[in-house]
């Protein structure tokens, strides 16, 4: 699956869609946006294992999300 597939099949799950006249870049923008603050959401409800309630730091956030952001950038 190349990274246009991909994104297409991530626009797809959300059931987000290109406006009329949306312009390439900014349709793959909102696309990884809105993918990002999804994974996001989800990282902040992880359970932390230490002690056993839901929420966690900011550096379990960033080092969850930032892969992510990375390989949807390149």
């Amino acid at each position: 699956m190349n990274k246009i597939e991909l994104l297409n099949k991530i626009a797809n799950d959300l059931e987000i869609t290109k406006y009329e006249k949306e312009n390439e870049k900014n349709y793959r923008s909102r696309v990884i946006y809105s993918a990002l603050s999804i994974w996001i959401k989800v990282s902040t409800l992880d359970i932390d294992i230490m002690d056993e309630k839901i929420g966690v730091s900011k550096k379990h956030i960033i080092s969850r999300c930032s892969l992510f952001l990375e390989q949807m950038i390149e």
